[in-house]
């Protein structure tokens, strides 16, 4: 290859050979030099170079990489573009592959996207699409956006089915979004707003990138995989998650309230943090976020904790206790909200009439 880019479309591409020039702002690409040989190599390709695909050689497109990671991007660009326009893939991600046979490599957004719209992007289970995993009885009575495992199963007949595999899911360790602000100090500029389990079910904690110590329920000593603690960030959202999993539409708002209640403080909490800092040495400077990062982890815990004993309190048998106006609840009264439609309509189809209710005397609604 020659020592200049070569022309790609409207940028360039370059081989590992030529990595002096990948400072040029037209370079789009960087490629191994050895890319197609090593494809020969290992048998991923035989044909001319000038028809060498990267794709078709080192990920070949099949229904399950499609459905199972395609559809993750499809979701998070149809937040952010023209829906109409994104469903036109839907094909693709169906399998049929004679339509269309890839999904663009990027988008430009309707509008600037926030740091609140990624974390929000990060807790997607395709609702409102035709993907969403809330809408049909696979969700279970209550909306459930979540599928335990194995990804294939089969019935008695023998056919085969997948479950859908979306962007949050409850097999997360740990989620993040990274904030990065080149205007102003290095050790308040980089945030990462951090916490243990599925993003949809915690609330984004920030963590300043200049903190020297973990806040204690980030530490791995206090996050044991096989012993619950409740030091631990991961067991206390797992703890709240595995009670809302099951009954999520009838449970989520109250976790919402919390997850809004804490992310609306950090999020308006920050202008303070940069006020108090501007006439900070570096090193006061990184005390104080570092005592920062570990108050704010703290209120995420003690938030936590309490809304797992509300949790437990309101839904206890399956019933939904009341509350009055500031969140107490009353000495008596509760709501039964039964299960979700979709589900429902299924049980009929499910179970013929075993369930369909004959002809009652009238009285009080049980």
């Amino acid at each position: 290859m020659a020592n200049s880019p070569r022309e790609k479309g409207r940028g360039v591409a370059i081989s590992s050979k030529n990595l002096k020039l990948i400072t040029r702002p037209e370079v789009e690409c960087v490629y191994a030099a050895d890319v197609i040989e090593f494809a020969r190599e290992k048998g991923y390709f035989s044909g001319k170079d000038a028809d060498f695909s990267f794709r078709d050689a080192y990920c070949p497109i099949d229904f399950e990489n499609v459905r199972y990671a395609d559809a993750r991007v499809w979701s998070f660009f149809r937040h952010h573009c023209d829906e109409a326009e994104m469903d036109k893939y839907l094909p693709y991600l169906n399998g049929e592959f004679d339509k269309y046979d890839h999904l663009p490599l990027w988008i430009k957004p309707d509008k600037p996207l926030s740091l609140r719209d990624l974390q929000e992007d990060m807790r997607d289970h395709f609702e409102n699409t035709p993907l969403d995993m809330t809408a049909d009885m696979t969700a279970g009575p209550w909306g459930m956006p979540i599928r335990p495992l194995p990804m294939h199963f089969r019935d008695t007949a023998g056919v085969s089915y997948f479950r859908e595999r979306p962007i949050a899911t409850q097999q997360s360790g740990f989620t993040m979004t990274c904030q990065m602000r080149s205007w102003l100090p290095d050790d308040v500029g980089g945030v990462t707003w951090f916490n243990c389990d599925d993003a949809d079910m915690v609330a984004y904690v920030p963590l300043y990138c200049c903190i020297t110590q973990v806040p204690d329920c980030f530490r791995p000593e206090n996050n044991p995989r096989t012993e619950f603690s409740f030091e631990s960030a991961f067991w206390m959202n797992n703890w709240v998650a595995n009670m809302v999993y099951p009954r999520y539409s009838m449970m989520i708002e109250d976790l919402r309230k919390a997850q809004r209640e804490l992310e609306d403080y950090y999020f308006a909490d920050q202008d303070s943090v940069l006020k108090a800092i501007e006439s900070m040495t570096p090193a006061d400077r990184r005390d104080y976020l570092n005592k920062k990062s570990i108050a704010y982890a703290d209120k995420m815990m003690k938030r936590w904790d309490q809304l797992a004993k509300f949790l437990i309190v309101r839904y206890n048998d399956q019933v939904v206790r009341k509350v009055d106006k500031d969140g107490n609840f009353q000495r008596w009264g509760y709501d039964t909200p039964g299960y979700d439609i979709q589900f429902i309509n299924s049980i009929g189809t499910a179970t013929g009439d075993r369930y369909r209710l004959k002809e009652v005397i009238d009285r009080r609604e049980r």
